[in-house]
């Protein structure tokens, strides 16, 4: 009989099929935004390395684009592992709305992809020290640039949204 109750859930393909219980207290858009970290910082230092290169004058070392790429998602592959078993584990800790809590986890952000930045510098193999400065700078104004774009563009949306209704 229970050939018979389950016949398309068996006959889907392995990607389709669900991975996660109802009791399951992961939520599977955390492992999905855990498992782009190294995307994401890897955009971060390439916005920071952009924002650096056209607002100092300064004669700072040349770094292309794909250099601070590449040292962004090496930072952030550092922190993928970690994340998603710290989401493995299914900790008890519930989400608040309040604004403190989402300041500090915006801070946080800036601070891991400050912090991947210089690994990801210091992995491929620059060691001195303005390089490792630099990787880290490039991952403290990435992340506060592309959150204020979005951040804006959200109150233009929701000004936009509030106006039309």
């Amino acid at each position: 009989m229970s050939d018979v109750d389950e016949p398309s859930s068996s006959f889907r393909p392995w990607f389709l099929r669900p991975r996660f219980s109802a009791s399951s207290r992961v939520d599977p858009f955390a492992i999905i935004e855990a498992s782009l970290t190294s995307v994401k910082y890897a955009l971060y230092h390439v916005v920071g390395s952009s924002v650096l290169r056209s607002v100092c004058p300064c004669n700072l070392p040349a770094n292309s684009l794909l250099t601070s790429a590449l040292s962004g998602f090496i930072g952030g592959a550092l922190f993928t592992i970690p994340f998603l078993v710290f989401l493995r584990q299914g900790d008890d800790v519930t989400c608040t709305e309040s604004f403190p809590f989402q300041f500090s986890l915006v801070g946080a952000e800036f601070f891991y992809s400050m912090i991947g930045g210089g690994a990801g510098i210091l992995a491929l193999g620059d060691q001195s020290y303005i390089g490792i400065a630099l990787g880290m700078f490039r991952g403290l104004i990435g992340p506060l640039v592309v959150f204020t774009i979005l951040y804006l563009l959200l109150t233009i949306v929701l000004a936009i949204i509030s106006f039309v209704y």
